[in-house]
């Protein structure tokens, strides 16, 4: 006997999301470079607000349930397997749809931590992801001109119900329906992204969180510049993760520490190295000796593998794509999202249920 449990918030969980036959076919997971870029998750694990200013708008995030904290990098992983099934989806069926059906194994994969069978643990540590997904709430201010701003209120997914199986040990989950936000979907459809594959993903996501988030940063920049060696300043990669600690610990620690572990990952090595470097007159030269923090840079370069291929889902959304990585204009998405969310809606709507 199978048991429905429901959390929910705005429109119910559709009666047909995605079939289980395309469920089970899901491969890896895909990434889009906006969310990458933009410091979307919390690093601090107990927090339950958090404000940041970047690319000239004001980003804030709370949590409308009392205990719930804040989404962090660790369930980003959550949103970069549904992509994946948005993904499938559409290539497979041409259907798009922002309702999805994730089978348990799926989940746990992707959050492994153990070669051995899950247990109750594991369990709740997806529903806690989940729960965050749907509790937080994203604000994003961004002036128009000197009299006029624009504040975008969203969050990831609407809803998500869980399939539960009675057991002499008790109930376990069989499958989980998860409904993504209009403006998650429309992030996932209409901006560029790439594909991994679990094992290359779970690879590149074994270190600590602020080194693998180093590491996607630096990825989804050499990506925008297809291979061409990147300059970031060390404050902007900083924010972007984003960290509280000081600039001077930031470049002395955690990022050094992070040149030297991607360094020796060879899946991370494969795609990239970084080295922090120093601007001067005639451009960039390696960091040396005592250099003011204003002008130290990290230096991005390409690899000896080959970068992922980029792509967008719904081509139509492939102008307001490039507009977005534009050097300073990564939050473009936020507000450019407002205008394509209400095609990507009328074009979902439009297809007929799953049968």
């Amino acid at each position: 006997m199978t048991t429905h449990s429901s959390t929910e918030r705005g429109r119910h969980a559709p009666e047909h999301p995605t079939g289980s036959a395309l469920a089970n076919t899901v491969g890896g997971v895909r990434s889009d470079l906006n969310t990458i870029l933009l410091p979307l998750f919390s690093e601090q694990p107990e927090a339950t607000s958090a404000r940041v200013e970047i690319d000239g708008v004001v980003l804030s995030m709370h949590t409308d349930d009392e205990g719930v904290r804040l989404p962090t990098t660790l369930d980003w992983k959550i949103l970069n397997l549904l992509s994946a099934h948005v993904r499938d989806a559409i290539r497979l069926s041409g259907r798009p749809t922002r309702h999805i059906t994730v089978w348990r194994q799926d989940l746990l994969d992707l959050m492994k931590r153990h070669n051995g069978a899950a247990g109750g643990a594991d369990y709740k540590r997806l529903t806690d992801r989940l729960q965050r997904l749907l509790s937080v709430r994203i604000v994003a201010e961004r002036r128009l001109d000197g009299s006029t701003s624009r504040r975008r209120h969203f969050r990831w997914i609407d809803a998500f119900e869980e399939d539960l199986r009675e057991t002499g040990r008790g109930k376990e989950l069989v499958k989980i329906k998860i409904s993504l936000s209009e403006d998650a979907f429309a992030w996932i459809t209409r901006h560029q992204g790439f594909d991994m594959s679990h094992q290359e993903h779970l690879a590149l996501s074994s270190s600590s969180a602020s080194i693998s988030r180093i590491f996607s940063i630096a990825l989804a920049k050499l990506v925008s510049s297809q291979g061409c060696p990147v300059f970031m300043q060390i404050d902007d990669l900083r924010r972007r993760i984003p960290l509280n600690s000081e600039l001077k610990s930031f470049k002395a620690k955690t990022l050094k520490t992070a040149i030297k572990q991607i360094a020796a990952n060879p899946s991370m090595s494969r795609l990239l190295s970084l080295e922090l470097c120093r601007t001067t007159d005639d451009g960039f030269v390696p960091l040396a000796g005592r250099t003011p923090l204003d002008q130290i840079y990290l230096k991005i370069k390409k690899g000896p593998g080959d970068l992922p291929s980029v792509d967008c889902l719904l081509p139509d959304g492939h102008s307001i794509a490039q507009a977005a990585l534009l050097p300073g204009r990564a939050f473009a998405a936020l507000t450019a999202s407002v205008d394509i969310q209400d095609a990507a809606t009328r074009r979902e709507d439009a297809m007929p249920p799953d049968p």
